[in-house]
């Protein structure tokens, strides 16, 4: 499927919408039940637009280790790792039960380490890490 261009700040609204309803169980329009609503987990990082190509690679490779140890978490719902050509940026994003257990990835090892490989790389990585609690969804 092709998507239409979208804004810095579009996509961002966009992956996030997508994360909120991936992988969930229905629920009415407009539910607002805040307390069994997810808390969606946004990671964001800058590079080098001459970097496009190699942390492209490195976030695609990075799947071989992430999957596996974030299928082993209690309470991931969803993760999308994410990169923008014209903004130079990409966004892990990952959808929780809880926010107790999103703050998992603060100190996950193998994020940690793939983490050190990216800075290496010159990758730009914003703290603090962001928790957003969902407030509805559709």
């Amino acid at each position: 499927m092709l998507w239409p261009a979208l804004p810095r700040r579009g996509f961002l609204r966009v992956s996030l919408a997508a994360l909120a309803t991936a992988g969930l169980p229905g629920r009415s329009h407009g539910s607002n039940a805040s307390d069994s609503l997810p808390v969606v987990r946004v990671s964001r990082a800058s590079f080098q637009p001459e970097s496009y190509e190699e942390v492209r690679r490195m976030l695609d490779s990075a799947k071989h280790t992430l999957v596996p140890a974030l299928r082993r978490l209690p309470g991931c719902l969803d993760y999308l790792a994410s990169i923008d050509r014209e903004s130079n940026t990409m966004i892990n994003a990952s959808v929780w039960r809880s926010l107790q257990e999103a703050k998992q990835l603060d100190g996950f090892p193998p994020m940690q380490e793939l983490a050190a490989d990216f800075v290496r790389a010159g990758v730009r990585f914003e703290r603090p890490v962001a928790n957003y609690e969902t407030l509805w969804r559709l």
